[in-house]
């Protein structure tokens, strides 16, 4: 199962080169969309979870879908789902992790009501007027896990004379660092709603055991 495609690093933040072109470069994507997607949700969902999730598809003319045996966990899993929370009654609330980037918990005043939240999915589809028409590109956590591997691998080019980074004419090399945290950011902010999500409803996930370093990375 595949949710990633090359089309999702078409445009920036996650911008990668003539990957809309046929050729090496679009390969080269869809090799790490094939090995990163699948090692992306191993790390946040664990074996099992990811496994069933994998599970879950099949192929129908040609594209995933999800089978009609698909339980309704891995249902609002993918697709998102609003439902209802257990939220301290404050009117600020901090998320915080502890150093596995687990147990979130969740500051403010005592006391216990009951609340509204979103979980999106791990596809989101999002809105943008171009020009006077309307729209629709979509991101996802997986894409920025893909993009920041890419970009990490791709420090440098090995060539026949060893490691090099290449610059073009009247062109300036800079080092990838900066956008590459970017994504990995993203990554984290997008996989902690999925984490409260999960946790505000572990008694449905219960082999939910993520493997993940999930931290916030400075660039400074």
């Amino acid at each position: 199962m595949n949710f990633i495609t090359p089309s999702f690093f078409e445009f920036e933040p996650l911008k990668i080169a003539n990957v809309t072109e046929n050729g090496s470069g679009r390969l080269e994507v869809a090799r790490f969309i094939g090995q990163y997607e699948k090692q992306c949700l191993r790390e946040v969902l664990g074996e099992s979870l990811a496994k069933e999730l994998d599970d879950s598809y099949e192929i129908v003319s040609g594209m995933f879908a999800l089978k009609a045996s698909a339980t309704q966990q891995i249902k609002d899993l993918v697709n998102g789902k609003e439902y209802n929370a257990l939220i301290t009654s404050s009117g600020f609330y901090d998320q915080f992790f502890d150093a596995s980037g687990l147990n979130l918990y969740w500051g403010g005043e005592s006391g216990i009501v009951n609340g509204k939240r979103t979980w999106s999915g791990i596809v989101r589809s999002e809105d943008f007027y171009n020009g006077v028409d309307l729209s629709t590109f979509k991101t996802s956590f997986i894409a920025d896990y893909i993009h920041y591997h890419y970009l990490l691998v791709n420090r440098s080019v090995t060539t026949g004379t060893g490691q090099q980074v290449l610059a073009g004419e009247n062109s300036q090399t800079v080092s990838n660092f900066s956008k590459r945290i970017d994504s990995w950011n993203s990554f984290f902010t997008k996989v902690s709603s999925m984490y409260l999500f999960l946790q505000d409803n572990k008694t449905d996930y219960p082999t939910w055991k993520p493997n993940c370093n999930l931290r916030f990375k400075e660039k400074y």
